[in-house]
Parts: C-alpha cells; structure tokens; sequence
C-alpha cells in the first residue's frame, strides 16, 4: 500500500478550500531563506562582511522591506563613480560631473548610511553583551 502525504496534494487542498470559502493551515516545511525578513538580516550581515560591496548594498536595498526614495537615483551614481567601500560610502558625495543631485544623492545616502550604521553598532552592543556573559559565567 503506498503512503500519502499532504504535500503531495498541497495545490490540491490549496484550491479547493479557497474555491469554498473554507480556512485551513497547512502545515509544511519551507526555507527559512523565503522569509523576506531573514533575507532583509542577511543582506545587512553581508554588506558589514564585504566592507560594504556595491552587490550587497544593492541587495539590501532591493530587498523589499526597505522604503528609500531614490534608490534607481544613487545606483546610477554609485556605478558610475565606482563606489565600492564604506569609506566612500561614509564621505559626503560631491564628485563627479555637475548634472547630479547632490543633495537628493547625500539625503538618500546618509538614509542608508544611517540604517547600515545603526544595525553595526546594536550588533557590536549583542557581541559585547555575549563577551561580559561568558566571561562573567567563566568567574561564577
């Protein structure tokens, strides 16, 4: 006799409860890298590992839960000054040709500077935390 599981009739299930107005949960397993929140952490964690890379910075930009007017805007500076580090990222912008809005660039900027920034230091703030815990359980 062969064993049947739920996940095997999933669409099945799916459309006929909401064919019939009938509440239901299903519940199955799935990636923990579909939350768009986990994704949001891990797009931060690797823009503080790659010094702020052009690819890891435009992920957690475009990764949905971020609301930044003007993104479109400095991608298009960013590529075309090359930005690639923290360092430029953290220096005001005011170089390159005089067609860009350096102010809307250096607001839209410091915004992402700010979030960056500010999810560094509550990460270094845990890690200390995590140290003086250990080191106290070590003494007691």
């Amino acid at each position: 006799m062969k064993d049947y599981r739920v996940v095997d009739y999933k669409s099945y299930f799916t459309s006929t409860f909401l064919e019939y107005d009938i509440p239901y949960f299903l519940d199955i397993k799935r990636s923990i890298h579909t939350n768009p929140l986990v994704g949001l952490v891990l797009s931060l964690l690797d823009v503080l590992t790659s010094s702020w890379s052009y690819r890891a910075v435009m992920a957690f930009l475009k990764n949905g839960l971020i609301c930044i007017d003007g993104v479109d805007y400095l991608e298009n500076y960013v590529v075309a000054q090359g930005i690639r580090r923290r360092k430029q990222w953290l220096d005001e912008w005011h170089y390159g040709e005089s067609g860009w809005d350096f102010a809307r660039l250096n607001a839209t900027r410091q915004e992402v500077v700010s979030i960056i920034t500010d999810f560094e230091r509550r990460l270094h703030e845990i890690r200390a935390v995590t140290k003086r815990r250990r080191f106290s359980a070590q003494i007691c």
